[in-house]
């Protein structure tokens, strides 16, 4: 039975699990986490992630009533996890409790919970299916999905240095940002890199609008990031055999899937606190390795949730003969210090790595059904918001 771990990213199979939870996001302003001050985030952190791993526990022993009780722990620490409400209405349909299934199902929503795909296929509701109430609020949420997207084509911001000689072949970055972010405040990370190292940095904006915050991911797909390049394209000469996909949280770890899976077209990835299924993953470091991808780890030493998956994601990197730059900083889930900093020494780290000289053809993009898919989820961090829960 797929059971959410966190909100899922529908890009497709490559991401077909369950997703984190929200509470792992970083606020915008670099803090230290959700309620302000980092011992008190920190400590918050702890006591969700705690119980909401009791839950999961819970679930997979069958033990729905005890799930119950830890998730609304959970909540407690992280009252803005869209994720800890739903599992609590999976726990109640499974126990044949349908008023209150459809009533946690309906806080999910509320709480940015936008994964139709998901809630439609998961056997845990089957028990509610043909209720009015989960079919109401399965149309509401198919209507507010439709309602925040946002207007027009894709929307992404460009930043391009003011000296670009336009008839010469330019190397870009597509950056992601967090889930809850803005792509406009993401750009501001990217700027001095741009101008100092020449190169252009397309930053995306999410697909759907998170309720109270910035925008999603999910819902999107690989050809996405496509499109950007494509899009930039139009206007300048791309350099396409220095194309770079970078992310932070739940931005980094779509940057991570959807370059690994697709490392033609890209040189070199850089995932920030972003998460890793070496049993999902780890295959396609191989590929990887055969198209020359440069794969960049960010990593906070107190990030409870990622840090392991992240010592993993070098363990099988490293594994896989990968060009590999890793990096552990004394923070929890956020941005490194001095990010500015960091993101050139990347980007003279990935650009100095050898190049076929022949362009990368871009790829017509994943298939659902074609990869796996590990978790992650929603809330605000770093590019453009507030922890409230979220990775």
């Amino acid at each position: 039975m797929p059971r959410i771990r966190s909100v899922s990213l529908l890009l497709p199979a490559l991401f077909l699990a369950c997703a984190l939870p929200l509470f792992a996001q970083a606020p915008a302003d670099g803090g230290g986490g959700a309620g302000g001050g980092a011992a008190g985030g920190d400590a918050r952190e702890k006591a969700f992630d705690t119980n909401f791993q009791a839950g999961m526990d819970a679930i997979d022993k069958g033990q729905f009533e005890e799930g119950i009780a830890s998730f609304k722990k959970a909540i407690e620490a992280a009252p803005d996890d869209p994720t800890s409400y739903y599992n609590i209405a999976c726990c109640y349909a499974r126990l044949g409790k349908k008023p209150e299934a459809i009533e946690w199902l309906r806080k999910s929503v509320e709480k940015g919970f936008l994964d139709v795909e998901h809630i439609e296929k998961d056997t845990d509701l089957d028990a509610i299916r043909t209720e009015k109430g989960y079919q109401d609020a399965l149309a509401g949420l198919k209507a507010a999905v439709a309602d925040t997207a946002p207007p027009g084509e894709l929307q992404y911001e460009l930043v391009v240095p003011k000296m670009i000689d336009k008839t010469k072949p330019t190397p870009l970055i597509v950056a992601l940002h967090g889930n809850g972010g803005e792509s406009k405040v993401f750009a501001n990370l990217w700027r001095e890199l741009a101008e100092s190292a020449g190169v252009m940095v397309a930053c995306p904006q999410g697909p759907h609008a998170v309720p109270g915050a910035g925008f999603s991911w999910e819902g999107s797909s690989p050809d996405l990031f496509i499109e950007v390049i494509s899009k930039v394209q139009d206007d300048y000469e791309v350099d396409e055999t220095h194309v770079y996909l970078a992310g932070f949280s739940l931005g980094g770890t779509t940057a991570l899937q959807v370059a690994l899976h697709t490392p033609e077209t890209f040189a070199g990835v850089l995932s920030m606190c972003g998460d890793y299924s070496s049993e999902r993953m780890k295959d396609a470091l191989v590929g990887a390795k055969a198209a020359g991808l440069g794969v960049a780890l960010f990593a906070g030493e107190k990030d409870a949730k990622f840090l392991p998956q992240a010592r993993q994601a070098k363990a099988d990197a490293e594994g896989a003969g990968v060009s590999l730059l890793y990096k552990e900083y004394p923070i929890a889930h956020d941005l490194p210090p001095n990010p500015k900093d960091e993101l050139a020494a990347w980007y003279k780290w990935a650009s100095a790595l050898p190049r076929s000289p022949k362009p990368a053809a871009a790829p017509e993009g994943l298939k659902p059904g074609e990869t796996p898919k590990p978790p992650d989820a929603g809330g605000k961090d770093a590019g453009g918001a507030k922890a409230g829960g979220g990775k």
